[in-house]
């Protein structure tokens, strides 16, 4: 069954498709020469086009436009916050229907919707988190090559970035001093990459990930891991503090199964917690995992998987 949408597309600014994260349920009923700027955008830095390309083909088999009175619920059609959203919730409001509001963004700032609106975002915190809010996911590239990493006698952990909250370095100092971890770490000397390529960089990045069985995930800026979704993308198995923060789909997903989630109070304990896994694993279930978070990643992470699964925010 498509989930029917209505998007308020009269006056689309085409300034909007700098929101790349937001667009996924929008862009495909927008004319070609729009949906042309949206995916060569001048400062888009990553490979993220073929996901997007595969957006496009496929998305209206699974979301249909519809009129306001049939629809499932309205879209807003920009980022929160890049215009004023008010007409658009009014008009939703007006015809009793629900308005989806997307805000990828780093700022954990609360937004003043209520129970008219489904709110997705990237940074916010769970003890301080609205019915309506769950968390959106971030887009990645796909660098997928097949490869998976079998068991051997040391767990191995990736992790390539810039040391960008405390967390990290904190977290990763006590992994690094593990004798019984094989730490893969590429430390860099901020967000993305100062001072090397981006082609290197994301050669870079992508093998440390695919090279190692876990892979360490953190907040930075914001209170989300980006890097959650590509540890998936590769079929590895996130390790992630958590900060007080919400995994997508979480309402739909137990977590337990796909990643080692380990709370922020318990961080004495990661090495622990990582060794004490990859001890109750078997060869066999550490295979599986690898095929089963790669499964994931295409099924709810790609922009196309996010939009299959739109009706889960109906509740």
């Amino acid at each position: 069954m498509k989930t029917k949408v209505y998007i308020n597309l009269n006056n689309f600014n085409d300034e909007w498709l700098c929101a790349t994260g937001e667009l996924p349920a929008v862009v495909p009923f927008l004319t070609e020469e729009q949906q042309h700027k949206y995916l060569n955008r001048d400062d888009t830095p990553d490979s993220r086009k073929p996901v997007f390309m595969n957006l496009l083909e496929y998305a209206k088999n699974h979301i249909e436009l519809t009129s306001i009175e049939d629809c499932d619920f309205v879209v807003l059609p920009f980022k929160y916050g890049h215009s004023d959203a008010t007409p658009y919730i009014q008009e939703a409001k007006d015809a009793k229907k629900k308005i989806m509001v997307i805000f990828n963004d780093d700022s954990s700032e609360d937004l003043p919707l209520n129970d008219e609106a489904i709110i997705l975002r990237t940074s916010f915190y769970k003890s301080k988190k609205k019915e309506n809010e769950y968390a959106m996911v971030p887009f990645s590239a796909d660098f997928y090559n097949g490869e998976a990493v079998i068991k051997t006698k040391k767990p191995s952990i990736s992790f390539c970035g810039g040391l960008t909250h405390p967390l990290r370095q904190i977290a990763l100092k006590k992994i690094y001093d593990c004798e019984d971890i094989e730490s893969n770490f590429i430390l860099r000397n901020g967000f993305w990459a100062p001072g090397v390529s981006k082609d290197v960089a994301i050669q870079e990045f992508n093998e440390n990930v695919r090279n190692s069985l876990y892979g360490f995930c953190c907040r930075g800026a914001g209170n989300f891991s980006f890097r959650f979704g590509e540890v998936l993308s590769h079929g590895k198995i996130p390790v992630l503090i958590d900060s007080d923060c919400v995994l997508p789909f979480e309402h739909k997903i137990d977590w337990n199964q796909h990643a080692i989630v380990v709370p922020e109070r318990d961080l004495d304990t990661i090495t622990d917690v990582i060794l004490d896994h990859y001890e109750k694993t078997s060869s066999s279930e550490i295979m599986d995992i690898q095929v089963r978070n790669r499964s994931l990643w295409k099924e709810y992470f790609t922009p196309l998987g996010f939009v299959k699964h739109l009706r889960d925010f109906i509740v």
